[in-house]
């Protein structure tokens, strides 16, 4: 990646998901003066990362999004015991289905003998390992 940044560069960052320019290049440990939209002034290295020991760069000349791959689909049997995570509570759940890498658990507790329905959640692990 060229990161031979100029003053007046348009520059994205990662870490901030914001645009900022380029304002100034001197010569010390962190000479690009990046200015945001948000008014902060943020210095980087001229590799464009934000501390000297950072492996990766955190300014672009574009937009930068990651997306997490999708956990991989298990063979689980139906009514097979599972954790399931939301805002930090755990809950014990049987498993009903996958649906677009999502795992879906009966309603409160139920197993396919009582429920009616199934929810998604987005953090699960096996209750029995």
């Amino acid at each position: 990646m060229d990161t031979s940044f100029k003053v007046g560069d348009k520059v994205f960052s990662y870490a901030r998901q914001e645009w900022g320019t380029v304002k100034n290049i001197d010569t010390t440990h962190y000479p690009v003066k990046v200015y945001f939209l948000s008014g902060n002034l943020e210095n980087y290295t001229k590799s464009g990362t934000y501390q000297i020991t950072d492996k990766a760069p955190d300014l672009f000349f574009d937009e930068v999004s990651i997306d997490p791959p999708l956990r991989p689909v298990t063979n689980l049997a139906i009514d097979t015991k599972v954790l399931v995570r939301e805002d930090g509570a755990t809950h014990r759940r049987y498993f009903s289905h996958f649906s677009d890498g999502e795992i879906y658990c009966f309603n409160n507790g139920q197993t396919s003998w009582t429920a009616s329905g199934a929810s998604s959640w987005p953090y699960w692990e096996l209750a029995d390992k």
